[in-house]
């Protein structure tokens, strides 16, 4: 199966941006926890939600880890015009 869609880590703010490989919108922004100061990598489950690379926990700011996150609580869709 072919994915129609791109996910992109984007620096600043730290966000997942999900685009359509069709028309190229951008289909929603996945906002990261406040915590998170670098965002390394994110792909998506088929569960829907988001396996996260990144710098910064609620604990530690200068620690590494890997998260899962769910997108439900964080995230912006766009709609299409017309």
């Amino acid at each position: 199966m072919t994915s129609r869609r791109l996910l992109v880590t984007s620096e600043r703010p730290p966000s997942l941006r999900e685009y359509s490989t069709a028309d190229k919108r951008l289909l929603r922004v996945v906002d990261m926890p406040g915590y998170v100061k670098w965002l390394y990598h994110g792909v998506e489950t088929t569960r829907g939600t988001f396996v996260i690379g990144h710098l910064g926990t609620s604990k530690d700011l200068r620690q590494h880890m890997v998260s899962e996150l769910f997108s439900q609580s964080r995230s912006q869709v766009f709609e299409s015009e017309g």
